[in-house]
């Protein structure tokens, strides 16, 4: 006997649903139960964390009016940045990962921030790492996980603000600070530091990853990711 299951129209994008039907059945020798599980998918994910990239967090401070990481117009100094040690490409090491910042040139989207995003990612480990920061206090979001063999785990991240919160908030750790950040008018804010963290969401090490699904809260923004 077959059930055929009509559920909304799926909305643009890629999206993985979990479905679970139970049947309770009776016949000649009594009354029994079946249940089953399926996962569907519609639509096609984001190839990487490039292709979600929807903010631009750092500009040149000769031309800082590109940036916006906060919603007001703000950014960080690709100058101070690169004085840390971080400019596009470079091997960035933390919490027993090696990430890559993004390659992305300076004064062009360069992180995802928010939209809950799904991209393909392969790898494995005890834990998946991620380089980020908070444009507000409450920088946190739920990342959801899914192996290939079909099964998934959910856990949430979050970042400090990017000046001003302990740097240890949501269980981060601080990789870098830079003196001052760009604003629409100019390099500015000098007596403050601005900060990038990285933070991590547990895997299970006896399975390997294919998707990832990134936080939907904009104030939470992703440079990077790697497992470890």
């Amino acid at each position: 006997m077959r059930f055929l299951i009509h559920v909304p129209e799926q909305p643009p994008g890629f999206t993985l649903r979990h479905f679970s039907a139970t049947a309770t059945y009776r016949g000649g020798d009594g009354a029994g139960q079946a249940t089953g599980t399926r996962l569907e998918r519609s639509g096609t994910p984001l190839p990487n964390l490039a292709a979600a990239f929807n903010n631009t967090a750092v500009t040149s401070e000769a031309d800082p009016t590109k940036g916006n990481f906060d919603g007001e117009g703000n950014s960080y100094s690709a100058e101070k940045l690169a004085a840390a040690g971080i400019t596009p490409g470079a091997a960035v090491t933390a919490l027993g990962a090696t990430l890559r910042w993004p390659s992305s040139a300076v004064g062009t989207p360069d992180n995802a921030a928010g939209g809950g995003k799904t991209i393909e990612f392969a790898g494995s480990g005890s834990k998946l790492v991620f380089l980020g920061s908070g444009s507000s206090f409450g920088a946190t979001g739920t990342v959801t996980v899914w192996y290939s063999d079909g099964t998934s785990s959910s856990a949430t991240l979050g970042f400090p603000n990017w000046s001003f919160q302990d740097a240890g908030a949501h269980g981060a750790t601080l990789v870098a600070s830079t003196p001052g950040r760009n604003r629409p008018t100019g390099y500015g804010d000098a007596a403050y530091q601005y900060r990038v963290f990285a933070n991590a969401v547990p895997l299970d090490p006896a399975k390997t990853v294919e998707l990832v699904t990134l936080p939907g809260n904009g104030a939470v923004h992703v440079f990077a990711l790697a497992a470890a």
